[in-house]
């Protein structure tokens, strides 16, 4: 088509665009990095029909430089492997994204492929989901991704002198349902608070609930191979990551929880209680 025009070769241009929370095209998010067959784009230009596509290239010359050969500067047909990467952060109220195939010329003509393809995790799972889209349009919304937090009223029982220090397993787990055909390979952390605050830095606070002078120092663990490092300790100086690759293929993860005190001979007899605060964020 090119020769036909009286056109030289530049270079590809891969074209991508995002979507706001109400399915409309947006300004691409500046985090936004490609790559042609693992070589990294260089260069870009915009297109005026549509001036929201953003196309990321390779050098715009009108030589083929050789370490371009196989990637932006290909000129034989085949296929290629395009790598689109970006904040998750910037997709968070529209987690789709479109990809659309150019050429650009020595003289600056685009060639625009038309329509291109509408990615969402739906089709990085399964590729005949993948569909197409044409800039401009709005495609179908992607599914939610649900989390849902399945934090027990952990009931430590009847405290004494003897378990100080001890370790002790509690029945109830801390799990979390999702759908797994959406969450499967999100960033996320786990990071815990609790009312009632700390004694020093390893321990929380047991409140007497008539006498909020009366305090059981006290810390928990949680186990399970879907945490880094196996395990969480309550409190910490900061949050956690999950390891999601290692959640349940059921959409039902849970993690063993256990609890350690330091009743005291003083300690004062009665109910104490405390609330934890679980925070689940999915950073960028």
């Amino acid at each position: 088509m090119m020769s036909q025009q009286g056109r030289q070769f530049s270079t590809w241009g891969v074209g991508v665009s995002f979507l706001d929370r109400n399915g409309n095209m947006k300004t691409v998010p500046s985090s936004v990095q490609v790559e042609l067959n693992q070589i990294p784009s260089v260069d870009g230009y915009g297109f005026r029909p549509a001036p929201l596509v953003k196309f990321f290239s390779g050098p715009q010359t009108d030589t083929i430089i050789p370490a371009y050969a196989n990637s932006w500067h290909r000129i034989s047909a085949g296929k290629v492997d395009i790598q689109v990467a970006v904040n998750s952060i910037d997709i968070q109220e529209w987690p789709g994204v479109g990809i659309n195939m150019s050429i650009r010329s020595t003289m600056s003509d685009i060639f625009l492929d038309a329509p291109g393809v509408y990615l969402t995790e739906s089709s990085a799972l399964n590729s005949s989901a993948c569909k197409e889209f044409l800039p401009g349009t709005k495609p179908p919304r992607p599914k939610k991704k649900n989390l849902l937090v399945e934090a027990p009223d952990w009931n430590f029982g009847t405290l004494d002198t003897a378990q100080a220090d001890q370790d002790i397993a509690l029945s109830e787990k801390f799990c979390l349902s999702y759908d797994p055909s959406t969450i499967y390979s999100e960033k996320l952390t786990l990071n815990v608070s609790n009312l009632n605050g700390k004694m020093g830095t390893n321990m929380f606070k047991l409140v007497h609930r008539d006498d909020p002078t009366a305090v059981i120092p006290y810390s928990m663990l949680l186990r399970g191979t879907a945490l880094v490092g196996g395990a969480y300790r309550m409190p910490n100086q900061g949050p956690t990551a999950f390891w999601v690759k290692n959640f349940s293929n059921s959409g039902r993860t849970c993690f063993d929880a256990s609890y350690t005190t330091q009743v005291l001979p003083t300690s004062k007899p009665g109910d104490y209680m405390d609330t934890l605060y679980l925070t689940i964020a999915n950073p960028p």
